[in-house]
């Protein structure tokens, strides 16, 4: 699971500076880089006020997170055929 390079991505989606969200979290830009570096594991209140400020449910983050290596190997057909039509669906709820 990557979660912070789903926050980058998402992030830039929404057109905002990385100092800005740092600013608005509480946290410093050194350590938002590491997170959607994915070298950081931000705690679940971190990824509450990213996701608050992001204009996203924290599930869906997880949800955008979630890589094929996650899933247990017996339902990585189920996973692949699903996958990809709920992104879509999320990727346009994001904006």
């Amino acid at each position: 699971m990557k979660i912070g390079s789903q926050i980058k991505e998402i992030r830039k989606k929404k057109g905002i500076k990385q100092y800005e969200l740092a600013e608005s979290v509480g946290i410093s830009k050194s350590y938002l880089s590491q997170v959607e570096k994915d070298l950081r594991n931000p705690s679940t209140e971190c990824l509450e006020a990213i996701s608050f400020k992001l204009s996203i449910p924290l599930s869906i983050l997880f949800f955008k997170s979630i890589e094929e290596s996650d899933i247990d190997e017996k339902k990585k057909d189920v996973f692949n055929i699903l996958h990809p039509v709920i992104d879509n669906l999320v990727n346009q709820l994001i904006g």
